[in-house]
């Protein structure tokens, strides 16, 4: 997460890179995210979701998450010759909990 702040803070590219690899056994027992990457996350889509798991669990019915698609859907998936893949998105992303649109607030049933 601190790497993902500090590229973002110096208005670095994010899409195409390639963060430290974080091994997500772990993290992929927690039914919301059961949609990292097996093995090894170096993707942004990884650390997306995690930020989106963290924040939906400490302040219930942030909107981040529906921002975060909205904004991909509508600029990124526009741009010509450039795909969601780049930055690590599963082909079903949009079907996880975290990323619906009828995800609940917060996530209550944790």
């Amino acid at each position: 997460m601190t790497v993902v702040r500090n590229i973002c803070v110096h208005h670095s590219r994010v899409w195409n890179r390639s963060f430290t690899r974080t091994s997500t056994p772990g993290l992929r027992t927690i039914d919301d995210l059961r949609s990292l990457p097996e093995g090894q996350s170096e993707r942004l889509y990884g650390a997306l979701t995690v930020m989106g798991y963290l924040l939906q669990g400490t302040s219930p019915g942030t909107t981040w998450t529906g921002k975060v698609r909205s904004l991909i859907e509508s600029s990124f998936v526009a741009l010509p010759a450039r795909t969601v893949v780049e930055m690590g998105f599963p082909e079903h992303w949009r079907e996880e909990r975290l990323w619906s649109p009828s995800a609940p607030s917060g996530l209550a049933e944790r």
